[in-house]
């Protein structure tokens, strides 16, 4: 299940999904440490199954397994991104 980011849980979930993985947690650490408490962010934030996911504009960023991966593809479509990067 595709899920924002807002609550305490949710961030603590996104950020255990990158933990191991050096530069997602680069690029989404910041994402999450910038933009996780700003509703006007130009950068949302999602986690996927057990997975951490960044929309911004027409392109994402996907790191872990999100499970559902035709849950994933509809949300992404849903929402306008044209490249992921995994």
């Amino acid at each position: 299940m595709v899920q924002a980011v807002s609550t305490s849980g949710q961030k603590q979930a996104f950020a255990a999904a990158i933990a191991d993985r050096p530069y997602f947690q680069a690029l989404l650490g910041r994402d999450l440490a910038l933009w996780a408490d700003n509703p006007g962010a130009p950068t949302r934030l999602f986690t996927v199954g057990r997975a951490a996911l960044a929309v911004g504009g027409t392109t994402a960023q996907l790191c872990g397994e999100p499970g559902d991966w035709e849950e994933l593809d509809s949300f992404l479509r849903f929402v306008g991104v044209q490249a992921l990067t995994t």
